[in-house]
Parts: structure tokens; C-alpha cells; sequence
């Protein structure tokens, strides 16, 4: 059932509309500046902070590395999701002797299903990395 507003009362409605408008701008707009700041803080002083596996991850070599790092420099080096399998294959192919064990297997997709969530994000059958570990990995 739709009201019916004289003029006057439309005009008074739609001022009082857009002076809460400004209210709220007035209440946002700070918090939006805050925000950035804090943002900006962060990506500025993070890297510092970073556990010594994620700062020096290229520079060991990969056969070396535990398995959460062969998954994650894989995942950062294709640039995009992949399945377990694929992560998998992805291994295998950079260390050939690999192929003959079982545990291969096991082994990522333990890593994939215990961290998902911390160091992982799994969308449908496909992982990757979250998005603030890729712009970290890129500075």
C-alpha cells in the first residue's frame, strides 16, 4: 500500500534523507581514511614481520624444502589454483625421484587439508595461496 506525501512532505522527506546522508559520510569517511592508513602501515612493515620460511623460501633449494613450502612455491610460480593432483604432478616433475613413492600423495594432500585456511584457500577441488602471502612473496 504505497503512502501518498503532499509537497511539502516530499520535500522535507528528501531533506531529511540527505542530511542523514551526510551524517553518515560524515561518520564513514573517517573510518575509510583510518582504514587505509592502517592498511597502508601494514604492507609497509609486514614483510618484517614474516616467519623466516616465507622470507627465504626462494632461496633454499626445492628439494630441500618441507612439503607446506614445495606446495607454496609451487602454487606462487604457476600464478594460479591448482588441484591436489595437479600440485602433485607439479612436484614430481621438479623432483623425478618422487614418482616412486606413495607417501607423495598423502604427504601434499595432508598439507592441503591441515592448512587450508592458514596458508592455503581451497575453492571447489582447486587450492592456492592467500592473497596476502602472494603480495608478500612479490616484494
Amino acid at each position: 500500500m504505497p503512502i501518498k506525501l503532499t509537497e511539502k512532505q516530499l520535500e522535507l522527506l528528501i531533506g531529511a534523507i540527505r542530511h542523514r546522508i551526510s551524517e553518515l559520510n560524515d561518520i564513514i569517511n573517517p573510518l575509510l581514511s583510518e582504514l587505509e592508513e592502517h592498511e597502508r602501515f601494514l604492507a609497509e612493515h609486514e614483510q618484517e614481520q614474516l616467519p623466516g620460511f616465507e622470507r627465504n623460501i626462494f632461496s633454499q633449494s626445492f628439494e630441500l624444502l618441507p612439503w607446506s613450502k614445495k606446495i607454496i612455491m609451487v602454487l606462487f610460480e604457476t600464478g594460479h589454483a591448482m588441484t591436489a593432483n595437479e600440485i602433485v604432478a607439479e612436484i614430481i616433475s621438479r623432483i623425478p625421484g618422487l614418482a616412486e613413492e606413495a607417501s607423495t600423495r598423502s604427504s601434499v594432500a595432508s598439507i592441503l587439508s591441515r592448512r587450508s585456511g592458514k596458508l592455503f584457500k581451497k575453492v571447489g577441488d582447486k587450492y592456492g595461496l592467500i592473497e596476502w602471502r602472494i603480495n608478500k612473496f612479490k616484494s
